[in-house]
């Protein structure tokens, strides 16, 4: 077992899985996952999501909410919104959004390297470039339910085998601030 966790035996497969569910209020949760056995991360996932009153469901039951985009991340300290908003969008980018100390440039998939060559040409400062899923609509999360759906996806991104973790929600700026320190 250690041989092939350390990949010393050859012949180790590696599968992509994703699992959909719900978390609480009702929110989809999409989770994509890399792993050597499929029985194993099934039994931690629908842990994790029972274990915070989620509920695994059946694949395609939450899909269709997201939309696969790429995800340019800027330093926002190093550059201009503005410049750098000039030239994501003349290099054909989606949208520009800037919080949290960090520029997000949302690409269209098949634009995401073309778009952060551009950007890199132009001199922005790109701190990574990332596929991300993008939910179509947003689900506000009751002050009730933030807490429990916050611990789901810390808990559901710290299993091993999972490389993301997307999810439709809306929590306001004051019940994240307050829930921060129990997390």
């Amino acid at each position: 077992a250690i041989k092939r966790g350390t990949g010393e035996i050859e012949g180790m497969i590696i599968e992509e899985i994703n699992y959909e569910g719900y978390g609480p209020g009702g929110v989809a949760i999409l989770v994509e996952c890399q792993t050597d056995n499929k029985n194993r991360t099934t039994a931690e996932v629908r842990h994790v999501f029972t274990k915070f009153n989620g509920n695994l469901g059946a694949n395609g039951c939450v899909s269709y909410l997201f939309e696969r985009k790429g995800m340019i991340v800027l330093d926002e300290e190093r550059c201009d919104f503005e410049a750098a908003m000039d030239a994501a969008i003349e290099a054909g980018a989606e949208d520009v959004e800037e919080e949290g100390g960090v520029i997000s440039v949302t690409t269209a998939l098949e634009d995401l390297h073309a778009v952060s060559a551009a950007l890199t040409d132009a001199g922005l400062p790109v701190t990574h470039t990332e596929l991300v899923q993008v939910p179509s609509t947003n689900i506000a999360v009751e002050k009730s339910d933030a807490l429990t759906l916050m611990k789901l996806i810390t808990h559901m991104d710290d299993l091993d085998d999972v490389s993301q973790v997307s999810a439709n929600f809306d929590i306001s700026d004051e019940v994240m601030a307050e829930i921060e320190d129990r997390l």
